[in-house]
Parts: C-alpha cells; structure tokens; sequence
C-alpha cells in the first residue's frame, strides 16, 4: 500500500534538541515533494510573559491615545 504524503508539520522550539528533528523534516519533505509546516513552540511561562508585556504595552497605549502620557 502507498502512501502519498503532502504535508509536513515539523514543531520546533529551536532549540539543539530539536535540530536533527526539524532537519529530518527538511530531508523529508524534499525527499518526497510535500509542503512543510513550520510551527514555532514555546514553553508556557514564556506565553505568560508574553502576554503580560502585551496588555502592560496595550493599556500604555491607551493612556497615551487618552493624554494621560506624553
């Protein structure tokens, strides 16, 4: 039975760990004519910080529009 593989999803962190992973991706990919995905992770704390520099940076913003920062 023969498989046709189209897509690839590699998940990286790009880290060193995931190096040989995200290049078997590539290799692969290549190999057999099929799209790559690439999708970024990152560890869930640095989600929170994040998130906490873009409401701190949004509500900055929204003084500003308002006048209360120069």
């Amino acid at each position: 039975m023969s498989v046709d593989i189209q897509t690839i999803l590699v998940a990286t962190d790009f880290s060193d760990a995931s190096a040989p992973a995200t290049a078997y991706a590539f290799s692969l990919a290549r190999a057999l004519n099929a799209r790559l995905s690439v999708m970024h992770v990152v560890p869930e704390d640095d989600v929170r910080v994040i998130t906490a520099i873009r409401t701190y940076r949004s509500s900055e913003n929204e003084l500003e529009i308002q006048g209360w920062l120069p």
